[in-house]
């Protein structure tokens, strides 16, 4: 007898989200979270922000599910491969190099208040970040940042 045909399977664990890096004297710490796949691995993208004013980004971590342990492991290096993060959980992933992109960063595009076309990069590897956004001739607001994703 030859092996079964494959099929889809529903298994479901209960995963803790990550906690934040860093000790608050803020009340609270607001976590977004941004699930994706790259390169065939199930990813999760945590933005940590002190209180709920969202005035700064803390801290942000990449994280791998490792199937086995059933649990978020964080990761620094992830390649050639940027993530795009965005409005209403939107979040994707492409090779940086072949698209002009500067690997191994997250690209955060949302103003919270509405006020800029900013964007925040944050390189996990070398735990930096930067603010940046289109040239000055785009009106302010022109519209809310957003990506195009190459498919």
């Amino acid at each position: 007898m030859g092996d079964p045909e494959p099929h889809p399977e529903m298994t479901s664990f209960g995963a803790l989200v990550p906690e934040p890096p860093f000790v608050s004297d803020a009340p609270q710490v607001v976590t977004m979270t941004y699930l994706l796949e790259s390169s065939q691995e199930l990813l999760l993208v945590c933005l940590f922000l002190p209180g709920c004013n969202f005035e700064r980004i803390e801290e942000v971590g990449a994280y791998k599910m490792d199937f086995d342990k059933k649990e978020w492991c964080e990761v620094f290096d992830i390649g050639d491969q940027a993530f795009l993060l965005g409005t209403q959980s939107f979040a994707a992933s492409c090779s940086a190099v072949e698209h002009g992109l500067k690997r191994g960063c997250v690209c955060f595009a949302f103003d919270f208040f509405g006020d800029t076309n900013d964007f925040h990069i944050f390189d996990l590897l070398e735990t930096t970040r930067e603010l940046t956004g289109p040239g000055q001739d785009v009106p302010l607001p022109a519209r809310e940042p957003f990506w195009m994703v190459p498919v």
